[in-house]
């Protein structure tokens, strides 16, 4: 319950007026308290009938009930919320304003992502039934974080908590909201809780789980380990402080701090939700007393009822002297046949038809046929005291026309709208709460990691200031402009058509000269000022004509057509113009084609011829190479057999010249 208590006060310095303090916080409570006392009991007595946890017992024997609260809760619970609150933050006007544009999609993304890590549908749900049952439901916001090692806030969020409706205190005095001076939250605190939140003073309480004196003393000796002490968070408006007190430290308060964040309405928590409300008075009415006689009264058939049918039984009489035969009869079996020692004389009786005589139930059946349609008509009753209809509550008759279901769900649902609109108000208030606190103490670090937005300066800035953020951001939730924004499209579209309609007809009749210009668009913004969108579609009409009047006039016509004609003349022209030298220049380029052809063609013959002399170059080169080879290996072959003798040396000589003699006439052919 406590939170970072970084103003408190040193413990060693007295209180000024300790005693004082608690003597009068003390009145405070128990006046507020006392003034609620009869609501509280009423409320506790309706949460019992709600769980059916204590039913009347009479001669030792369960009273049957008929839980018609339970049903009717269930009913107007769905119908009022049906959970997935989402913020819908936006930018307050249609102007281009990109600042207050992405500020508006980071405080959207914080708000979703603490909507999901809070459970915040489980909170409303919560909050919903308190209101349907004790008939006032209550729910704050809380700003958690914890210090980093610089000192900067780390882990940052501001979660929405559900208030207990027995533990919440307000200022007696206010008898309209606007007027409450102080509110007090109750909560339970173990030694262990108040010594790390009030140091000294936490050790000093006396721990109780009630504010009773008498009933600290019963618990006196009851171990430390299961008991606590109720500490009341009070948040006084009158010197916008927060205090902390119980009934267990008598020298003073345990606490007084500065709020830990500064809201537009001080209070961390918006105007109650209540189910029954009037105008003189802040105390809840539970919505079940409005029909607690209906209830007692159903119960009460209900009971006759199950009497009724407990006494409806096959039950009969028979003459003693046939008890035998008849005990076994009635305790037969399927297919069993039952002996008769004197039958004569039972079918001169009359058989059984005349010996048993069967209870009459006739008189009851019609009794339970009356208690059952009474039954019925106490249950309407109830229907029309709380306003569900057989719509709602998924009855139908099929002999109904379907605007006959249509008038009975909107009969039926003009109560439920008003609590529906009750909790969307609630939850609007909660969120701009949330991003109050967003907006002026999340760290821009947090913000990025939170919302994946690289947050600028400049929208730091405009979010930190809570007159510009106000004048340019818009935080509502989806459910709470649902029906502003489903009546928008429908007359967006109505405008759209009667534009459309009032084109093709404007214009035929201006053609026709029945009208002129400016009247027929006297007649279109008559019509479209009769839209909600009228204004801005005015503002754009006018505008237009504004940018008209500022353009240059027309010329006329048939000097524009003369102007024209001259233009393409003269385009024509030159287009000719450019034909022709594009021909010339065509005719130069395809002769420069055509001898760089023919150049090209006699330098490759000429490459050509080059090529095949050197090629026989190149042949005769490797000719002449081989006839030097074979006359080395001749001269080798001279040598080898000058050495071995096997030779003739003139024969060999005169070869040698022969061979020399050919190879002479050879070249000289070949030259």
């Amino acid at each position: 319950m406590a939170e970072a208590y970084e103003t408190e006060r040193d413990d060693t310095a007295p209180a000024p007026d300790g005693p004082g303090l608690f003597r009068h916080w003390k009145r405070c409570i128990e006046t507020a308290g006392r003034k609620e006392e009869e609501w509280r009991k009423a409320g506790m007595s309706v949460v019992e009938k709600y769980r059916d946890e204590k039913r009347q017992k009479q001669a030792g024997k369960r009273q049957h009930k008929f839980n018609m609260l339970w049903s009717n809760t269930e009913v107007q619970a769905s119908a009022i919320f049906q959970g997935n609150v989402q913020p819908d933050i936006r930018r307050r006007y249609r102007t281009p304003d990109p600042t207050g544009k992405e500020g508006a999609t980071i405080i959207e993304r914080s708000l979703a992502y603490m909507a999901d890590e809070c459970d915040y549908d489980d909170v409303i749900r919560r909050i919903v039934q308190d209101m349907l049952l004790p008939g006032r439901g209550v729910a704050r916001v809380r700003y958690d974080y914890q210090p980093g090692p610089d000192g900067v806030p780390v882990g940052e969020k501001v979660p929405v908590e559900y208030v207990d409706w027995r533990w919440f205190r307000r200022d007696p005095d206010a008898d309209r909201w606007e007027d409450v001076t102080w509110i007090a939250f109750g909560g339970q605190m173990t030694r262990r809780q108040l010594v790390e939140a009030f140091g000294r003073k936490g050790r000093e309480v006396n721990l109780s789980a009630t504010d009773d004196p008498e009933q600290d003393k019963e618990e006196s000796e009851d171990s430390e380990v299961y008991r606590a002490a109720r500490v009341w968070e009070i948040w006084d408006k009158t010197d916008r402080t927060v205090k902390y007190w119980c009934q267990g430290y008598q020298d003073g308060l345990l606490a007084e701090t500065d709020p830990p964040y500064d809201l537009r309405g001080f209070f961390p928590c918006p105007r109650p939700i209540y189910a029954v409300q009037t105008n003189d008075t802040l105390i809840p009415v539970p919505e079940y007393e409005q029909w607690r006689d209906q209830a007692a009264e159903l119960n009460k058939v209900t009971d006759r009822i199950d009497k009724v049918v407990d006494a409806i039984r096959v039950r009969g009489v028979y003459p003693a002297s046939d008890g035998a035969e008849i005990a076994r009869l009635m305790q037969g079996d399927d297919n069993d046949l039952i002996p008769v020692e004197n039958w004569p004389a039972l079918m001169e009786k009359g058989g059984l038809k005349d010996v048993l005589q069967w209870m009459p139930i006739d008189i009851l059946k019609d009794v339970l046929e009356s208690l059952y349609i009474q039954r019925d008509s106490i249950k309407q009753t109830i229907y029309e005291i709380t306003g569900i209809s057989d719509i709602l509550r998924g009855a139908t008759d099929a002999r109904e026309t379907a605007t006959a279901q249509e008038i009975k769900s909107k009969f039926g649902s003009l109560r439920i709208e008003r609590k529906r609109g009750e909790v969307n108000r609630l939850c609007r208030d909660l969120m701009e709460m949330q991003a109050e606190i967003v907006a002026e103490h999340f760290q821009p670090q947090t913000l990025s990691m939170m919302t994946g937005v690289q947050v600028t300066p400049e929208v730091m800035q405009m979010l930190r200031d809570d007159r510009m953020r106000s004048y340019r951001i818009d935080v509502e939730t989806e459910d709470s402009i649902q029906a502003q924004s489903e009546e928008e499209k429908r007359a967006a579209l109505e405008l759209l058509n009667a534009i459309g309609g009032m084109a093709e007809g404007v214009g035929a009749v201006i053609q026709s000269g029945l009208i002129s210009q400016q009247a027929a668009r006297a007649v279109v913004m008559a019509v479209v000022r009769q839209f909600r969108f009228g204004k801005d579609v005015e503002n754009a009409m006018e505008e237009g004509e504004a940018e008209m009047a500022q353009q240059p006039p027309k010329p006329d016509p048939e000097a524009e057509a003369a102007q024209a004609k001259a233009q393409a003349e003269q385009m024509k022209a030159q287009a000719q113009v450019q034909k022709t030298q594009g021909d010339m220049q065509l005719a130069q380029a395809k002769g420069q084609v055509e001898m760089q052809t023919l150049q090209a063609r006699s330098q490759a013959e000429a490459q050509k011829v080059a090529l095949e002399i050197q090629v026989q170059q190149q042949e005769h080169a490797l000719k002449m190479a081989e006839m030097q080879a074979e006359l080395q290996k001749l001269a080798a072959e001279v040598e080898m057999a000058r050495e071995k003798g096997e030779i003739d040396r003139e024969n060999v000589e005169a070869k040698a010249k022969a061979q020399r003699a050919q190879a002479r006439r050879k070249q000289r052919a070949d030259a």
